[in-house]
């Protein structure tokens, strides 16, 4: 939760921190170039910021889908074995196929719940509130 705050918060913020740049040189007697310069900079780097801590919080998303992805894919090969011979003998090979195919789709759903989805969804929550904070209701 805190690389997704802090992602989505560097990527509302950049926009926010290129335009008092802008602001500021729109004054011809602050121009200059270590100004200049600087805030650039800082927006590249909160770009960069933003960027970094996406990329690190797909990669904790990865970890927990594959631990959740294992505890289901365990919990099923376990009951497969614990059910009973018959079931197995009038069974076909579809129902192993069908399992598989619920646990892709788990993480399938994982992915874009957790992966995708939400910090949208965060992101839009944010951008709405600063909206309402600068315009109003």
């Amino acid at each position: 939760m805190v690389l997704l705050l802090g992602s989505k918060g560097l990527a509302v913020a950049s926009p926010y921190i290129l335009k008092q740049i802008v602001d500021s040189m729109t004054l011809a007697a602050s121009v200059d170039f270590y100004t200049a310069a600087m805030g650039i900079g800082a927006f590249g780097l909160a770009r960069l910021g933003s960027t970094v801590l996406q990329e690190l919080r797909m990669i904790q998303i990865a970890k927990f889908i594959n631990q959740g992805v294992r505890r289901v894919s365990s919990a099923s090969f376990k009951h497969l074995h614990a059910l009973d011979m018959n079931f197995h003998k009038v069974s076909s090979k579809n129902t192993v196929f069908g399992i598989n195919r619920a646990i892709r789709s788990i993480e399938s759903g994982l992915r874009f719940i957790i992966g995708f989805f939400s910090p949208i969804a965060l992101e839009f929550c944010m951008l709405t509130s600063i909206l309402w904070g600068y315009c109003g209701s």
